[in-house]
C-alpha cells in the first residue's frame, strides 16, 4: 500500500507500507479485514514533531466504508492519533461538481485549521523543532524555499574560469 504524505511547506513523501504479518485480521471466510503497517518518519510535517518518530497505520478492507487510522510514536508512547472514516459514494462528474459547489473552500478551511491548531500549540509553549535540509543541515528559521539552500556558499567548491 502507498501512503502519500504532504506538508504545508510544499513537501511530499511516499511511504511504501508492507503489512505486519501478525496484524492481518481475517474473517472466517479468510478475507482480510484489516491491514496494519509501520514506518519511520521521513518528512518534516510539523514544527512541533521531532524527526525521530515512528508511525503506525491501520486500514479496514474497503467496502461500504473505509477506516484509515494513524498514530505517531516516540519513546514507545503514542502522542498523536488520527482516524479518517469514509463512506462509499458514487464517483461521477455530477458528484464531483456537486461536492465542489457544496464545499468550494475546503482546501482553504483545512489550511486555516492546521495553522490555527499550530498557533494554539505555540501559545501553550510546545517547543518548536527546526526543519533539516536533505543534507542534514538545519534550516534557517522561516526559510522554506529549497532554492535558497542550494546556492553555493564560501565553503562550497566552485569551478571558475579566467578568460
Amino acid at each position: 500500500m502507498l501512503a502519500e504524505v504532504n506538508n504545508t511547506f510544499g513537501g511530499s513523501h511516499n511511504y511504501w507500507l508492507r503489512p505486519i504479518p501478525q496484524s492481518i485480521n481475517q474473517s472466517p471466510d479468510c478475507a482480510i479485514t484489516r491491514f496494519s503497517s509501520f514506518a519511520s518518519k521521513s518528512l518534516y510535517v510539523s514544527p512541533f514533531i521531532a524527526a525521530d518518530v515512528d508511525y503506525t497505520f491501520a486500514f479496514t478492507r474497503p467496502g461500504e466504508s473505509l477506516v484509515a487510522h494513524m498514530e505517531a510514536w516516540k519513546d514507545a508512547e503514542t502522542f498523536f492519533d488520527a482516524t479518517l472514516t469514509l463512506g462509499r459514494r458514487e464517483w461521477s462528474a455530477t458528484q464531483i461538481r456537486r461536492a465542489l459547489v457544496r464545499h468550494p473552500l475546503m482546501t482553504v478551511s483545512v489550511i486555516v485549521g492546521i495553522h490555527w491548531e499550530a498557533l494554539k500549540l505555540w501559545w501553550k509553549g510546545v517547543p518548536l523543532v527546526r526543519r533539516q535540509t536533505p543534507d542534514g543541515a538545519l534550516d534557517e528559521p522561516g526559510t522554506t524555499d529549497q532554492r535558497i539552500r542550494t546556492r553555493p556558499t564560501s565553503s562550497d567548491s566552485v569551478l571558475t574560469t579566467n578568460d
